[in-house]
């Protein structure tokens, strides 16, 4: 994976780890350049310090940013969590749209 990616599709999932620390298990689908085989890759965890919507998605796009990666080239998101985080989620994605409005919420 790399920044010179065409498009890509970014999956979060909120957890809480050992200690109680919530944070986001982000993975990035994209097509290889010379295979065109899909690729999921899983760069990082992300710590996640505002559960607000705003707050999320703020989190993600840091995080992609600093992953280098073009966010006018994410072309879809999508989100898995516990029952809690559904309305939070559903803030992130509307609050990418806004900023992203090629981003399709799957």
């Amino acid at each position: 994976m790399s920044g010179g990616l065409f498009f890509y599709y970014v999956l979060a999932d909120e957890t809480t780890d050992i200690s109680q620390i919530e944070q986001f298990s982000l993975c990035i689908w994209y097509v290889e350049d010379h295979s065109y085989k899909i690729r999921e890759d899983f760069p990082t965890f992300v710590p996640v310090y505002d559960v607000t919507g705003v707050g999320l998605a703020n989190t993600v796009l840091v995080t992609l940013s600093s992953l280098g990666l073009d966010l006018k080239k994410i072309r879809g998101q999508g989100y898995v969590g516990a029952a809690t985080m559904r309305e939070q989620f559903t803030g992130v994605q509307a609050s990418i749209k806004e900023k992203l409005p090629l981003d399709l919420y799957t």
